[in-house]
């Protein structure tokens, strides 16, 4: 299993005042510095968050932000996780992740998103309802415009895209393209992101097994119909520390708030251990992150790994309510020395770098 880590964006909770300069001034160097020492301690990937018009959120430009990473890492793997393609005009985006591609010289991977936030379509001006479709027309563009030259240009007529004899210069630096590891929950994401066939992304919220297993099942199924790679990657909430009473101490309850802000919005009240706020305790929340000291985040972790079958996990150490910059820079340090290279020693990880393309599909992400 590789692992990487999340410089999240959060830099307050919820509905903070508006930052001043220095304060985001501030931040910004701390998602610069953990971000090399990420690399520095052995992580597989940086994978940055996309979110607006939230003064939580101190850093909305997730591509400048990847752009930044891009010189001032050498080897670490640089993504999105997620970019909420739905939002955007797919040609720029394009256009961002080739010129990424090749200022890192070929370390991107793109995960791109339907997205939940209703916030953003209202900041970019669009119908929250027409999220699913201008995600469709929108990968479907991301996908030819990387395969468009001078020579072929392409033209595109759908519900929420149109473009005629365009093409994308330059090309980006991985051939033919950079990685696409879709995400999505129902059924029909799922088959899609099998028939894409690179890896299926998924979001930080608890796993109720059985549902788990079955959705595996069914994206392993639709990879193996098109002789494709089936890869499973997870994003989970983490913290360690030396002891593991000084983990729950810190991040638990920062935890139990960060799934009720979501349980408050409907989003787990499918899962059946949480049909109540009385549902939410350390004991039930437990299970749903990677908590405690070194030993107990390798077993937790190697749970993971075994039981679902995981092979890239990106670890987030800092949530709206906390912890401090200096807590958070802690874990990432202490997770990168003791626990990344446990899992290192089992896995080469050259899988990552399977881009081969495959014919254009229509990917519903989360």
């Amino acid at each position: 299993m590789r692992l990487g880590y999340m410089p999240d964006t959060h830099a307050a909770d919820y509905d903070a005042p508006h930052p001043n300069r220095d304060e985001v001034a501030k931040f910004v160097d701390h998602l610069l510095e953990t971000s090399q020492l990420a690399e520095d301690v052995g992580y597989d990937g940086l994978w940055v968050p996309d979110r607006h018009m939230r003064t939580e959120t101190y850093v909305p430009d997730q591509m400048g932000l990847l752009a930044s990473l891009a010189t001032l890492t050498d080897e670490i793997k640089l993504g999105t996780w997620a970019n909420v393609l739905s939002l955007y005009n797919p040609m720029r985006i394009a256009e961002q992740v080739a010129y990424i591609d090749q200022l890192s010289k070929g370390r991107f991977v793109y995960v791109p998103s339907m997205g939940y936030h209703d916030g953003y379509p209202q900041y970019f001006g669009h119908d929250p309802e027409d999220k699913f479709g201008r995600f469709i027309d929108g990968l479907e563009v991301v996908k030819k415009a990387w395969n468009s030259s001078k020579d072929e240009p392409f033209s595109f007529d759908g519900k929420y895209h149109q473009f005629e004899d365009v093409y994308q210069s330059p090309d980006p630096y991985q051939e033919p393209r950079p990685p696409i590891w879709p995400g999505g929950q129902a059924d029909a994401a799922i088959e899609r992101a099998g028939e894409l066939g690179e890896c299926w992304a998924l979001d930080p919220f608890p796993l109720e097994e059985e549902t788990f297993k079955r959705q595996i099942n069914l994206y392993k199924d639709a990879a193996a119909e098109r002789g494709n790679d089936a890869r499973v990657g997870l994003m989970r909430d983490a913290y360690v520390a030396p002891t593991r009473e000084e983990a729950e101490e810190v991040f638990g309850p920062i935890f139990k708030e960060e799934l009720l802000f979501y349980y408050r919005q409907g989003i787990l009240t499918h899962h059946p251990d949480f049909q109540s706020e009385d549902d939410f305790t350390l004991d039930n929340l437990r299970d749903h992150m990677v908590i405690g000291n070194p030993e107990d985040c390798i077993e937790r972790m190697a749970h993971y790994e075994e039981k679902f079958d995981i092979d890239y996990c990106v670890m987030r150490f800092r949530l709206p309510k906390g912890p401090s910059l200096e807590k958070e820079r802690n874990a990432v340090e202490l997770f990168g020395e003791k626990v990344v290279p446990y899992f290192h020693e089992q896995d080469d990880g050259e899988w990552i770098l399977n881009n081969e393309d495959t014919e254009t599909h229509m990917i519903a992400g989360y």
